[in-house]
């Protein structure tokens, strides 16, 4: 369980709570497998295999491109003084600016290698494609098998748990008059001994039919992907 072996554990109740709350399989109906994670993770895969191939169908398809540019280019100087041997006089900087002009066009690709090169890579996508349905298709079958056979071992656990829980009170009854027989002297310590023997077993047979319920039932939960009540 991942706990530390000093860490105290309190258990809380017992196995025979359980037994009221088991449901026969007959109400479990339309039970969905959509939630399994294993058919999501090969959808995924799908879905991936899917734009895959529709890039590698899109690099075969002519582009039409439109481009323009727009110049304009000016230059100033900070002004400045000059000294000409004792005489200095300011230099005014310049402000002329100049247009480059304007250049606009389309420009269209049409990609006449890749119309060839990339039909290998989209058939083998295409064969991967299949071969993940196959898969799915597959593992659905497994899935559904897995779902029925958990539901019969609920079933026959519940029915080992009733059958179970009847021995129960028979052992229980034969326990008490074992008890009464041996308080009043008419029955011997061994026949007490057997008595309780019996009843302990059959209160053992009765857990572990439930145990085996709630086991199935996890198995089926899981295959499923989530909970059912």
């Amino acid at each position: 369980m991942g706990l530390d072996i000093a860490q105290p554990v309190a258990i809380i109740g017992s196995l025979a709570d359980y037994a009221d709350n088991m449901i026969s399989s007959s109400a479990f109906m339309n039970l969905s497998m959509e939630f399994n994670s294993d058919l999501r993770q090969l959808d995924i895969q799908q879905q991936q295999l899917q734009r895959a191939l529709k890039l590698q169908r899109s690099q075969r398809l002519p582009t039409l491109a439109a481009f323009g540019t727009f110049g304009y280019t000016g230059m100033g100087n900070r002004e400045m003084t000059i000294d000409f041997g004792g005489m200095p006089f300011p230099v005014e900087r310049s402000t002329d600016w100049f247009s480059q002009g304007l250049m606009a066009g389309i420009q269209l690709n049409i990609p006449i290698t890749g119309i060839f090169t990339n039909r290998a890579n989209e058939r083998q996508t295409v064969m991967q494609m299949h071969q993940l349905d196959i898969q799915r298709e597959s593992l659905q079958h497994t899935l559904n098998l897995q779902v029925q056979t958990a539901l019969n071992n609920m079933d026959r656990a519940m029915q080992q748990a009733e059958a179970a829980r009847a021995n129960q009170y028979m052992a229980q009854r034969g326990y008490e008059i074992a008890l009464k027989r041996y308080e009043v002297g008419a029955g011997a310590f061994i026949e007490t001994q057997s008595a309780l023997q019996a009843l302990t077993q059959a209160r053992i047979a009765h857990h572990q039919a439930i145990a085996n319920y709630l086991n199935s039932k996890i198995d089926l939960e899981r295959t499923l992907g989530y909970s059912i009540r």
